[in-house]
């Protein structure tokens, strides 16, 4: 049996028949996002500055000024030591990928209840309205955004390492003219371009996340608390805002029914769903007044 909104006495007395009625935006923590995407950006600065330093070491090293007339004995080298950079990060991201799917996951649950529980106290006229229930469709939901971060972490940084390997031996069989200090120089200045790139894909991703896991925990205890609809709320502010996201700001639409967010695709879902939607919803309640026989 679902579950029915209720309004205090005292909110109800000023309400209308199929008054709608909103609460406050459910907005992520900007500091706990900040958290989350500065320990995944603390990792992959650390596997830069090891990946550079022993790289450099290589190339800097009197064994490669003895090899670098012989291209393939150079080229071997690298090799050997693209490969265990590899698997020595791999490995640290491959755990390191699933504790932070775990612990962010849990700690957006934690403030996507508190945040709510407050949001409904508001909308209902001051009934405290407990929302820190976990029930399968809200675990589901925890361990689905854990997985799904856990991955792109990890297909993330196996990119970044695929690329560093293949620029580092391209670089070797390839060589600029101007000698081996000139190869030093072009291998650094991709190693460092690749971490940028890597660097802000990353924030944005761990960002995307964070919301995804923080707005679908938000509509699953709404839908328990009785809520069924929502707003549409346009962040605004994107160098590119998708058009038909801009269409929908003010709209209201059904949780069981929500509106097309992917015109390519066809696909629907909710506010932040799609990959760098930063969208956000407000709760919205009709109130339906009840009948004399049953009191205000």
């Amino acid at each position: 049996m679902k579950s029915k909104f209720v309004f205090s006495n005292k909110r109800a007395k000023t309400l209308k028949n199929n008054d709608i009625v909103e609460g406050p935006i459910l907005l992520p923590a900007v500091a706990l996002q900040d958290e989350f995407v500065k320990s995944w950006l603390k990792q992959l600065d650390l596997m830069h500055k090891d990946i550079d330093k022993q790289v450099m070491s290589l190339f800097k090293s009197p064994l490669s000024k003895k090899t670098y007339a012989h291209d393939a004995s150079l080229a071997s080298l690298a090799k050997r030591l693209t490969n265990k950079l590899t698997d020595k990060w791999s490995n640290r991201f491959n755990s390191f990928g699933d504790k932070w799917g775990n612990n962010m996951s849990s700690a957006f649950n934690k403030q996507a209840s508190i945040s709510l529980s407050m949001s409904l106290k508001s909308l209902s006229g001051g009934i405290p309205i407990k929302s820190d229930a976990i029930n399968e469709r809200t675990n589901n939901i925890m361990i689905s955004g854990a997985a799904e971060a856990a991955s792109l972490i990890k297909s993330i940084s196996s990119e970044y390492l695929s690329k560093i390997s293949e620029e580092v031996l391209r670089s070797v069989r390839d060589p600029a003219a101007g000698g081996l200090s000139k190869l030093i120089a072009n291998i650094r200045s991709k190693l460092n371009g690749r971490y940028r790139r890597t660097k802000n894909h990353a924030k944005n991703v761990a960002l995307d996340q964070t919301r995804k896991v923080f707005n679908n925990l938000n509509a699953s205890r709404l839908q328990d608390a009785g809520i069924e609809e929502f707003e549409w709320i346009h962040s605004g502010g994107a160098k590119e805002p998708r058009k038909d996201h801009i269409a929908m700001n003010g709209n209201v639409y059904r949780f069981d029914n929500p509106p097309i967010i992917d015109k390519r695709t066809g696909e629907r879902g909710l506010p932040g769903q799609t990959y760098y939607c930063r969208c956000m919803m407000k709760p919205v309640v009709r109130f339906k007044r009840k009948r004399k026989s049953e009191g205000v």
